[in-house]
């Protein structure tokens, strides 16, 4: 059940699937995407039909994503502060978002004040939503009496900055804002987690197979995360479109632009965990190690 516009068939995304619904167009007046609530009983009925027999069911959902538009019970549950207008237009509706964002890239306004505060307020509103829904969706399967034996995989491919680095959305940095996302796991009865020092979504594809009982993946780049924690590694992000790469381990992150802008920024993650104190001229060591 994607409902993203990239996850398609068309984008060979169906492949080994018994049934794959694309759930991407907006079901609500007004909306610019599509909200898990309005498909997850999809989600269940499917489940109900296989009366017990082992399933694999992927939900990709877009409701915690730009543009923001949470349901109005979520914005009442956190209290949010009145959130300024933009054109005349609400700030929530979507198209002036769309409008703003595109006007501050291309006379690079400032990434801060009420505006990117009222669309950081608007994100927090979706994610409490996404939460909610995964509630209901989690006690669904303990009312079906299939939460203990049900390996749940919970995360991200993506988070959202807003400002942090002068930029907005995602795709644009590679700051932690943006990589760092949640990775929740539920363990079925019978397996326990072991601990590793750094996970990430390459894991995820090895520890679903090995929790199933199938053969190991050959081409997998991952670990299985029920085994004995692997030692620390390096992980390794990159925006082509930007000439931007990023490597990092459990501590240091590099950080280089190459091209006519080439630059190159070292941070340390324990010290400074929101990436503000560039150490390429301090760490010279470092540097050299993670540039090799």
């Amino acid at each position: 059940f994607s409902g993203s516009s990239h996850v398609q068939a068309g984008t060979g995304f169906a492949q080994g699937f018994d049934r794959f619904e694309d759930v991407s167009e907006p079901r609500a007046d007004g909306d610019l995407k599509p909200r898990i609530e309005h498909y997850v009983q999809d989600v269940l009925d499917e489940i109900d039909l296989t009366n017990g027999e082992p399933l694999f069911v992927f939900i990709h959902s877009i409701s915690a994503h730009d543009p923001y538009q949470p349901p109005e019970a979520a914005q009442r549950a956190l209290a949010l502060p009145p959130r300024p207008t933009v054109y005349g237009d609400d700030l929530a509706g979507g198209e002036a978002q769309l409008k703003w964002v595109e006007l501050a890239f291309r006379d690079r306004i400032p990434m801060d004040g009420a505006i990117v505060g009222g669309l950081s307020d608007l994100y927090d509103a979706e994610i409490l939503a996404e939460d909610t829904q995964a509630g209901a969706f989690i006690e669904a399967l303990e009312q079906r009496g299939l939460w203990e034996d049900t390996l749940l995989v919970f995360t991200a491919d993506h988070g959202e900055e807003f400002g942090e680095h002068g930029s907005l959305r995602h795709g644009r940095t590679l700051f932690d804002e943006q990589l760092h996302v949640p990775m929740i796991v539920h363990w079925p009865a019978g397996w326990s987690p072991t601990k590793a020092s750094t996970a990430g979504l390459l894991d995820i594809g090895p520890t679903i197979a090995a929790v199933a009982g199938a053969d190991p993946l050959p081409a997998a780049q991952g670990r299985d995360l029920t085994t004995t924690p692997p030692a620390p590694r390096y992980w390794h992000a990159e925006i082509a479109a930007e000439k931007l790469y990023a490597l990092w381990d459990d501590r240091f992150k590099l950080i280089t632009r190459v091209g006519n802008d080439a630059s190159t920024s070292l941070y340390d993650r324990e010290r400074d965990p929101r990436e503000l104190v560039e150490l390429s001229i301090s760490h010279p060591a470092r540097l050299r190690l993670m540039s090799d």
